[in-house]
């Protein structure tokens, strides 16, 4: 048998291996890089089993892997940021261009703001179209029309009423309005609130039937105007259901009109209340 020598050194991460076999001890003397020979006898033959080698430019190996990892950590974060940004960018581009509201609107109004004309509930409905020029901003246009069932006016005895003695009458009445103005939308994915501003007219019959209604007791001869510029200021919320379709549970409006006759007493302001719900079409 032959002697065996075998040497093994644990090196980190690269690990080499060098199979030799020395067959007589001379040519294992004459190399120089053997530094064990001296242990092996003169005339033995040697066999060398696997030797690990850690060459001097391993540590650089590993220097340059570690600087590539924290290159690659920095390039993953790199195009994670890429991807997050363009992403939220086409998200916000992916929005609807055209809104189409239908629906049910209910109008508190109120013929005089002083009192004397009480107010009536009116109900009704409408509808318009919202073109957004970017995600957030649009211009919309709206048209809504409302009617009620015959009630009861009572005018009070006083110098400023319609009817001086005092007198009850039976009318009914109508309004019709149509505005235009800007509407600002937030947009998520469950819920859209908006705000809205928008300008316009009205037109009312009111004033005609309780001018018909009272004309034997009346002391107002002056033939009411049908038409009156009307100012519309509030928001509501959307909740989307799909791509092409929402539900608007609820718009609120405040509604500024301006009817002036001998009924408002020269106050030609009347402030009326708005409901608006109903479905709501998006291209």
């Amino acid at each position: 048998m032959f002697p065996r020598f075998s040497r093994t050194r644990t090196v980190p991460k690269v690990r080499e291996t060098v199979w030799l076999y020395i067959s007589q001890m001379d040519d294992v003397r004459s190399n120089e890089a053997c530094h064990f020979c001296q242990f092996l006898g003169r005339n033995a033959q040697a066999s060398l089993t696997p030797v690990e080698e850690y060459q001097p430019w391993d540590y650089l190996k590993n220097a340059i892997s570690g600087r590539g990892e924290k290159k690659m950590r920095m390039r993953s974060a790199f195009m994670l940021g890429i991807v997050l940004l363009f992403g939220t960018a086409a998200l916000a581009q992916d929005y609807a261009k055209v809104e189409v509201p239908l629906g049910y609107s209910y109008m508190r109004f109120n013929p005089e703001n002083s009192n004397i004309v009480s107010g009536l509930s009116l109900n009704g409905g409408g509808g318009g179209v919202t073109v957004y020029v970017n995600h957030m901003f649009g211009i919309t246009a709206e048209f809504n029309g409302y009617g009620s069932l015959s009630r009861t006016f009572a005018f009070p005895a006083t110098a400023n009423s319609p009817c001086p003695a005092g007198c009850t009458v039976k009318a009914d009445g109508n309004i019709f309005t149509y505005n235009v103005g800007p509407v600002l939308k937030y947009r998520s994915e469950h819920f859209e609130p908006f705000v809205e501003t928008l300008f316009g007219g009205a037109h009312s019959n009111t004033y005609q039937n309780l001018l018909k209604a009272c004309q034997a007791n009346c002391t107002t001869t002056q033939n009411p105007s049908n038409n009156a510029f009307d100012f519309v200021i509030g928001g509501g919320i959307d909740i989307p259901v799909t791509k092409s379709f929402s539900i608007r549970p609820a718009q609120f409006d405040f509604v500024l009109t301006r009817f002036g006759n001998s009924f408002t007493k020269g106050n030609n302001n009347q402030s009326n209340f708005r409901y608006n719900a109903g479905i709501v079409f998006r291209f």
